[in-house]
């Protein structure tokens, strides 16, 4: 065998090993996708869990956020102070939910549940009176969506599905 026959062999089985590499960063690429989209849908539900958790064993803070859906102006101080940060918190996850659909980790199926709470919730009167005065703390793309979002006249809420035992 001639020095170009085996130049032209190494070259050959060079040019097997490069696609095998391709095939291999390929699939572990793919498969570092799936485990990214599954920790963005958990991260998702477990922000949103996080913030609605208070409610659950706190019927104190439950109540407020059912009075905060509606006009919260005329609650005392202290409250109103408790209904910002509230918000802050459901729309700092939001955020962080949109921005995993918007980097394309979140598919369709499962941002439409989110998108359809969101329009629900930030359409309220509370949620809105929070925003005109917040909204300049939230990405540019965030607000973006909030703006864009249609403003049902009547939200469906836990307040107003008649689940709440004040409702």
């Amino acid at each position: 065998m001639s020095w170009d026959a085996l130049a032209a062999l190494a070259e050959l089985v060079g040019a097997f090993g490069v696609i095998a590499s391709l095939l291999y960063l390929a699939s572990q690429m793919r498969q570092g996708l799936i485990l990214a989209r599954a920790e963005a849908q958990d991260r998702a539900t477990s922000s949103i869990c996080q913030v609605t958790s208070h409610m659950l064993v706190d019927p104190e803070i439950n109540a407020l956020y059912l009075k905060s859906l509606g006009d919260w102006r005329e609650l005392p101080q202290p409250e109103r102070a408790r209904v910002m940060h509230l918000f802050f918190q459901v729309m700092k996850a939001s955020e962080d939910i949109h921005l995993s659909y918007s980097s394309g980790l979140l598919d369709e199926d499962t941002w439409s549940g989110w998108n359809e709470l969101f329009e629900q919730y930030f359409a309220t009167e509370g949620f809105n009176l929070y925003w005109q005065v917040r909204s300049d703390v939230f990405s540019r793309r965030f607000v973006e969506y909030v703006q864009a979002l249609p403003q049902h006249p009547q939200p469906r809420t836990i307040g107003s599905l008649g689940l709440h035992p004040d409702t």
